[in-house]
């Protein structure tokens, strides 16, 4: 790739990058939250107290911090891929 093709790229590209782009940053409700926490504790008790094997305590145990992270901050990237939205809004 020469250098006058890499600079019209960049041209080119630029624009479009620095488009802003909304993105609900709040899509888990509150039955999501409480089931996600729920569960997070019922994977971390199974890889601490049932498992045997260290691979599937680490998968358990990755999987129940995802899940209380998703649930403390409120949004799942993969509700946000798939269009899904379990928060309630208040109309005014």
């Amino acid at each position: 790739m020469s250098k006058k093709s890499v600079v019209l790229t960049a041209f080119v590209l630029t624009p479009i990058l620095q488009t802003p782009v909304e993105v609900n940053m709040v899509n888990l409700g509150g039955v999501d939250k409480t089931i996600r926490l729920a569960v997070a504790v019922v994977l971390a008790v199974v890889a601490i107290a049932v498992v045997s094997a260290v691979w599937l305590k680490a998968v358990l145990l990755l999987l129940a911090v995802v899940a209380v992270v998703t649930s403390l901050v409120n949004y799942c990237p993969l509700y946000q891929v798939l269009g899904i939205n379990t928060c309630s809004t208040k109309n005014s």
